[in-house]
């Protein structure tokens, strides 16, 4: 599947968090044994199965939540009535000062919520608080509600 990666060089241009109506936000915390169940099911909703297929909860958490590197601070879900409609997670990035939004999740059934653009705000303002200037995010290309959300963020395609 094709990927679309986009940039966005000035972190501190970005908008206040606008939690939508009837959802909160987690982090990873509190009764952390559901969480790589919850993310699991937030791939598998907003991704074809070429992407998710070789990917199962046990896995995703022995390769990112193991990792000594892993802050749950860093990792956002965006839920309703316990349901997962968007996830992500801010990375420590690939170079110079520019972090990274790592697996952003967005079920179709919540995109007019607006929940994408939610939870790439907060990982991006969480790069921010970490000292990063810039950030980056690969999304499927198909998903235009996702593009669409990163351009109204101020991301620029690269």
């Amino acid at each position: 599947m094709a990927m679309s990666r986009f940039r966005l060089d000035n972190l501190g241009s970005l908008p206040e968090v606008e939690v939508p109506l009837y959802y909160e936000v987690w982090n990873w915390e509190g009764d952390t044994s559901v969480l790589p169940i919850k993310w699991y099911e937030a791939i598998r909703k907003s991704y074809v199965k070429q992407l998710w297929s070789e990917w199962n909860p046990e896995r995703l958490e022995a390769e990112y939540v193991q990792r000594r590197d892993f802050d749950p601070s860093n990792f956002f879900f965006l839920t309703q009535r316990g349901n997962v409609g968007a996830c992500c997670f801010a990375g420590n990035g690939e170079q110079d000062d520019a972090g990274t939004i790592e697996w952003l999740c967005v079920d179709p059934s919540c995109i007019r919520d607006k929940v994408g653009k939610c939870v790439m705000t907060l990982a991006a303002r969480r790069l921010r608080d970490l000292g990063r200037t810039s950030c980056v995010v690969s999304v499927p290309a198909t998903r235009q509600d996702l593009v669409e959300d990163l351009l109204s963020l101020g991301f620029v395609a690269v």
